[in-house]
């Protein structure tokens, strides 16, 4: 008998078989008629598709004596099981964990015994019948080892130091990020702002030292630091105003909230940090033939690569003014300058087509030095802002709205606007009707200091590993702009 059921309350939706003939039927049910019989182990098939994969829940029965036993692992525990799952010394009985498929994250869960769930949200019986028969194509596929749960699952490790890596970038929690932005009040001493206001940012991308990070909103800066005992990790603030934070939970300090909810740091190896845990790729990739065709020369001739942002006034010997006008020589509608403290991209361009919006997101970075050569260290901090920027694709009419914010608290200062081309009314009229279209996002990297006849093996394994990154979790492109 095939059972399946979606829950309202917790938003799962569960499959599971049952009989003597569970894994046949299921397959059928899934896949149709014409399958043959997916041995039990095949139903860990379902995980091929996921990148960076963090499994959460790991279960296992293993003999002992004579008896069976079944163990339950969590945390870093689950990198000793995988290791023994590899060495046949136990065999895996049910799996959940999170990652990304398919260009946006995903959590999924099966067990041997033939049932599948999935937090992932559904509109209707469309998307339901789609997910199924995805899922029955998978198990059906004779070609995907049973161990694909375990092709890109991350190793998690306790880590009593910070890891010998530089840090691209941190993340708020995602508890925060899945609610009501609204309901989230940050506040620095007497002065509160809301959630969307507020940035979280490294302070530096030093590969020694004490890992530090800020909390920023307009001119307020709150600086913490982030400790290690041997079992954990601690969050204290160290500068700027008593720091708190407010939701419909909770009214508590930031580093109270921080030690219960940790952000997440990735750094440029591919392993990221969350406490004191430091999640690891199962193995080095080599990413450097990624940016092959990725990377574009452009002539930079009457740009000082020293000078970043344009500025109200416009510099035209800057880096960005340079990257705004040869998008002027394209047709969007929008041409957006959003530097500034919790900006998505130093440059915004939106194009409105019949369904769809194109959105591109230009980060730029000027050179640290007038060596006429590539620093890597020139590349840290833009990768990180790259990878940083695509949080909110997702949330198109969140990412509309900061736009429009932004033109309003500058134009409030008395500064010039922040459009160079389109107006406030078209981006109120796109964000009026944000739902009657796709959104399909682009990412650049724009640094003047890197010549891509000289681009070192390190540089372009950084710019792989972003372009990577930004392919697995949503499905982006990366184009680098170099000189030549």
């Amino acid at each position: 008998m095939i059972l399946a059921h979606w829950d309202d309350q917790t938003e799962l939706l569960y499959i599971s078989s049952t009989g003597p003939t569970a894994s046949d039927q299921l397959a059928k049910a899934l896949c149709g008629d014409d399958t043959t019989r997916i041995r039990d182990q095949a139903v860990f098939r379902c995980f091929h598709d996921f990148n960076q994969l963090v499994i959460r829940n790991l279960g296992m029965t293993h003999r002992q004596g004579g008896g069976t036993r079944y163990s339950m692992l969590m945390g870093i525990d689950v990198s000793d099981g995988i290791d023994s799952l590899m060495k046949a010394e136990r065999i895996q009985n049910n799996i959940f964990g999170c990652g990304y498929e398919d260009g946006e994250p995903r959590t999924f869960g099966c067990s041997i015994k033939g049932k599948f769930w999935s937090q992932s949200r559904i509109h209707d019986l469309t998307d339901w019948t789609a997910w199924c028969h995805r899922l029955g194509a998978l198990l059906d596929n004779d070609t995907i080892p049973e161990s694909a749960a375990f092709a890109s699952a991350m190793r998690p490790r306790l880590i009593a130091v910070r890891p010998d890596a530089h840090p691209l970038v941190i993340h708020w929690p995602m508890s925060l990020l899945l609610s009501f932005e609204e309901r989230i009040e940050i506040s620095f001493g007497e002065s509160s702002y809301p959630f969307a206001e507020c940035d979280l940012a490294l302070s530096n991308n030093a590969r020694s030292g004490a890992l530090k990070f800020d909390v920023r909103a307009h001119d307020k800066k709150a600086e913490f630091e982030i400790g290690f005992t041997a079992t954990d990790a601690t969050y204290r603030q160290t500068s700027g105003p008593p720091c708190r934070i407010k939701t419909h939970r909770h009214d508590r300090t930031m580093a109270e909230s921080f030690a219960d909810d940790a952000p997440q740091i990735d750094f440029g190896d591919g392993s990221f940090l969350i406490y004191s845990h430091l999640y690891v790729p199962p193995k080095e990739l080599d990413l450097t033939p990624i940016m092959d065709s990725a990377i574009v020369p452009w002539d930079w001739t009457g740009t000082n690569p020293r000078i970043e942002s344009q500025g109200p006034e416009r510099r035209t010997d800057s880096v960005q003014y340079r990257v705004i006008q040869e998008l002027k020589k394209s047709d969007y509608d929008i041409i957006f300058d959003d530097d500034g403290t919790g900006e998505f991209a130093d440059v915004i361009a939106i194009k409105v087509r019949e369904t769809s919006v194109d959105v591109l997101m230009c980060h730029c970075k000027y050179a640290g030095t007038d060596a006429g050569k590539a620093r890597l260290d020139d590349l840290y901090e833009v990768a990180g802002q790259a990878l940083k920027s695509v949080q909110f694709c997702h949330k198109p009419k969140r990412f509309l709205r900061n736009m429009m914010n932004r033109e309003k608290r500058r134009l409030e200062r008395g500064e010039s606007t922040r459009f160079d081309r389109g107006t406030l009314g078209v981006l109120r009229r796109l964000h009026a009707s944000w739902n009657q279209y796709r959104f399909e996002y682009k990412v650049w990297i724009v640094q003047p200091a890197i010549s891509k006849a000289a681009a070192t093996q390190p540089i372009l394994q950084l710019l792989g590993f972003v372009g990577k990154a930004l392919i697995d979790h949503r499905r982006i492109p990366l184009t680098v702009v170099t000189r030549s």
